[in-house]
């Protein structure tokens, strides 16, 4: 294990040295603000969760390094990337077995998308960690007293904090606790409230404070509408002005005429735009029933599956120099050589799991994450990386678990997995012919097409 995480280490810190002067956009600048903000000593005004704009705070007031610095939060993300493989490694271990956990791990030190997102100032990699941390505390709890559950409620508290969604997911997994240790109901109930507890004891001091700024009672944030509105609200087509072929769901323009009905309703504020974003997302959701779940099941269920990059300005916004061109070879055989492996070993992994056993626990949360992705949007690569190592472990659970494979439940996977990759195949070969070429993909085309609403949109919260 030591070796893998020295493995590990070396190839992140290789990636940031060769990419250090990637420059932060999107989401990465509103963490940068409220990192800001809190490192002034001034109240936070983000829209999302605190927790991780507080880490990019302390990794500055730890160095000594002045505020707006990339290299020290840069740092602790790779930090936080070693110490949730050897969480993972434990959890294969405690599940399964310990060969599964050391190739769960081995996988994870040299992945591409966990190698390269230490490089990005975003939530997930302190979300992750926050994550695999309490569900193998939570897992460490069964049979035990409630000391490991009220731990796991602190630590998935602080996941919380980072990314507001799983907060919904604590109640479920109290009720797994129950279910999964109801042999001895009064223990079983003992744990799953001390996990409450713990979260609710990390929680709500902040949701106090957040209240008393906004005069309004806020649980954690306010940033739920906008992937609700975006994966529910679809507007009409509108004509490209590039290649004069109709492409619809025009995201960026929809929320820009939120906006100017913003401007003439007085929902000037966060919560009161949010509010607006919701609300229509909800109306759109009434309006399409009962087709609406057959749709989002249709739309989103398989990009959950679906193989992707997440690192699109190592492929073509960096400088040509060797270095980088090694790397973009690098990441791209590897990405294909895994996702191949995954997916053809998760069908056989999966069936080696029973749902009424430990595994119940991190099966949970990958159900949670595609409910959550159905009923909201699927999000980019990085939505997928919080439960990926879940199925990285099971894949290697078909090469080193000898429990007994269930057929049904392998071949329902195998027409599952299938399915949802099919659709996958033209974007495999758009982005292999934009590596080759030097063309620009329909997402960085779209992207170019949307710039003028996203500088009005930046002007907007500027003002």
């Amino acid at each position: 294990m030591a070796a893998i995480l020295v493995v590990a280490a070396l190839l992140r810190a290789l990636l940031l040295a060769s990419f250090s002067n990637l420059e932060p956009v999107g989401d990465q600048l509103a963490y940068l603000g409220g990192a800001e903000e809190l490192a002034s000593g001034d109240v936070y005004t983000g829209s999302r969760g605190p927790a991780y704009s507080a880490f990019v705070s302390l990794c500055w007031s730890l160095t000594g390094s002045a505020s707006g610095s990339l290299l020290a939060p840069r740092v602790g993300n790779l930090l936080l990337s070693l110490g949730f493989i050897a969480i993972v490694w434990a959890f294969g271990r405690r599940l399964v077995n310990a060969r599964v956990g050391l190739a769960a791990a081995a996988v994870l030190a040299v992945h591409p998308n966990y190698v390269a997102f230490p490089l990005y100032l975003l939530s997930e990699q302190l979300y992750i960690t926050s994550l695999a941390g309490g569900l193998l505390l939570a897992l460490r709890s069964l049979g035990a007293t409630w000391k490991p559950a009220l731990a796991a409620g602190l630590v998935l508290g602080v996941g919380a904090l980072t990314r507001e969604m799983l907060v919904w997911f604590l109640p479920a997994l109290a009720g797994v606790l129950v279910f999964l240790d109801r042999a001895n109901f009064k223990r079983a109930l003992f744990s799953s409230c001390a996990l409450i507890l713990g979260a609710a004891l990390v929680i709500l001091p902040w949701s106090a404070k957040s209240s008393a700024v906004h005069e309004e009672f806020v649980l954690i944030g306010f940033a739920d509408g906008i992937p609700l509105f975006e994966g529910n609200f679809v507007p009409p087509a509108v004509l490209r002005r590039d290649t004069g072929k109709w492409k619809g769901r025009p995201v960026k323009q929809v929320r820009w005429n939120l906006f100017k009905e913003f401007n003439r309703t007085g929902a000037r504020t966060k919560l009161a735009q949010n509010k607006r974003y919701r609300e229509t997302a909800w109306k759109s959701v009434s309006e399409r029933q009962p087709a609406w779940i057959f749709e989002k099941v249709y739309s989103n269920g398989p990009s959950m599956l679906r193989p992707g990059i997440q690192t699109p300005e190592l492929w073509s916004e960096t400088e040509s120099t060797s270095a980088a061109t090694l790397t973009r070879v690098w990441m791209l055989g590897l990405v294909l050589s895994f996702y191949a492996l995954l997916y053809c070993l998760l069908p056989f992994g999966l069936a080696r799991w029973r749902l009424t056993g430990p595994a119940l626990i991190p099966l949970s949360y990958v159900g949670f994450a595609f409910a959550v992705h159905i009923v909201a949007n699927a999000g980019p690569m990085r939505f997928q990386m919080p439960h990926e190592w879940i199925l990285i472990l099971a894949a290697a659970s078909a090469l080193f678990s000898s429990a007994r494979l269930r057929r049904w439940v392998l071949a329902a996977l195998i027409v599952l997995v299938i399915g949802a990759h099919a659709a996958s195949l033209p974007q495999w070969t758009e982005l292999g012919r934009a590596l080759v070429t030097g063309e620009k993909t329909s997402h960085e085309d779209w992207q170019e097409e949307a710039m003028p609403f996203l500088e009005q949109d930046k002007a907007r919260r500027d003002e």
